[in-house]
């Protein structure tokens, strides 16, 4: 990723951890990152993140990771089992979501006032979503998913 492609999240990347430039984030460094905590919550400026699937070293996204941000895109990596609550909620420019291929819960909240949200990926290891972002569910332009269980 370099500034060029993704401005907003190399500047926050370069400010939460330990990166070699502020020009650029190697694969490697994104891979040895294990933690994004709540860095990307409450972020105003729009940015998509697509290269989070890069971020190979997380196992779980912190409550609120990107809460009443404006995130327009993201890719979760695979390595992703678990969503604290409310991970993406208030964010209202939230487009599209792919979700990892070994998830099996949606917490609740996770889609809280995500009012823009148009393609959500749901992997077929979604064993469970949680009732109260039913009705959020139901508002999105399209759904995309496989054998997905309530």
């Amino acid at each position: 990723m370099t500034k060029e492609t993704n401005e907003v999240v190399l500047d926050i990347c370069h400010r939460s951890f330990n990166t070699t430039s502020e020009e650029y984030l190697t694969k490697d460094e994104a891979a040895n990152i294990k933690d994004i905590s709540t860095y990307f919550a409450n972020e105003k400026r729009s940015f998509s993140f697509n290269e989070l699937k890069y971020f190979t070293g997380l196992t779980s996204l912190t409550d609120g990771a990107f809460a009443n941000s404006n995130v327009t895109a993201i890719t979760i990596p695979n390595n992703v089992t678990e969503l604290g609550k409310g991970v993406f909620e208030n964010c209202t420019v939230l487009i599209d979501v792919e979700l990892p291929n070994n998830l099996l819960e949606i917490p609740e909240k996770c889609f809280l006032n995500c009012s823009s949200l148009g393609n959500l990926y749901l992997p077929d290891t979604v064993m469970s979503i949680f009732k109260s972002i039913l009705k959020y569910i139901l508002e999105f332009n399209f759904i995309l998913y496989q054998n997905c269980y309530s």
